[in-house]
Order: C-alpha cells, then structure tokens, then sequence
C-alpha cells in the first residue's frame, strides 16, 4: 500500500491495481527524495505494509501529523528539502513517543550524529544501503508479526 501527498493507496505490486488502504497491519513512512533509493526501500518491503511516501520535510511533517494511526517504522534521509529530517524528528520527538527510525545520510556531520543520538536514531550513512535493505527486511518482517499476530 502506498500513500503519497495524503493519499493512501494499495497497490499490488505484481499487477499495478489500487484500492483502499486497510486500517491494520504495518504502517511505514518511506521519506526520500533519492527516487532509486525510494524504489529499492519499497522493493524491500512485504507487499502487506502500508507505505505512505514523502519527498520532503513537510510532507514527512504532515505525513506524521495525518497519520490514522501512529507509524510502526519510518525510512528516511537526513537531507530532505524544506525541512531537514532531523527538525521533524526533535519536532515529533518533543510532542509524541518516537517510531522505530532508520535515518540515512550520505555525509553526516558530527553535529547531526549529535542531534540524531538525542532522539534516540542512529545516523546510517548510504553506502551501506544494501545492509539497509536487508535489516528493512528482517525488521519489517518482525514488526509484522507484533502489529499482526
């Protein structure tokens, strides 16, 4: 299932036919301007999560704000345009208990490192994208059995 721009879509990956999003099962937020990064992050996901997709900070922002429900993982990278991934999380980490974060940069700084570790995410630097994929897939394998037993 995909949401982007607010709009929650289920999408059969095999056949490309769209319906309505279900209200259970894992909900993840998929925040990437790198579109080739975005498609091999979705590629690694089952095919039951519903994924809703921002290519920015505001959209990340609001995408946490509209949530039907809170989001069990988010996918994203530090450097987003409008707003850097970092304010929305201290934003959203100020108001609200924090969803497991997987935060990708290509260089960090070690001021972001710093501001990463203060709301509990750990900086992932690209070139280990690969790694990425498969812990996704573990992870999102695990959080599935928890959200549906």
């Amino acid at each position: 299932m995909v949401a982007a721009c607010g709009v929650r879509m289920n999408v059969n990956r095999g056949i490309g036919e769209q319906s309505a999003a279900r209200s259970e099962g894992l909900e993840v937020l998929l925040a990437m301007s790198d579109r080739t990064a975005r498609a091999r992050l979705m590629a690694s996901l089952p095919l039951h999560a519903t994924i809703s997709v921002a290519v920015d900070g505001r959209e990340l922002f609001w995408s946490f704000l509209h949530a039907r429900r809170p989001v069990d993982l988010v996918i994203c990278e530090v450097d987003l345009a409008i707003y850097c991934a970092l304010d929305v999380l201290e934003a959203w980490h100020a108001l609200h208990s924090m969803p497991r974060v997987i935060l990708l940069a290509r260089n960090a700084t070690l001021a972001q490192v710093e501001r990463a570790l203060r709301v509990g995410v750990t900086l992932i630097p690209f070139s280990c994208l690969d790694y990425v994929l498969a812990g996704v897939t573990r992870l999102t394998n695990d959080l599935a059995a928890v959200v549906d037993p």
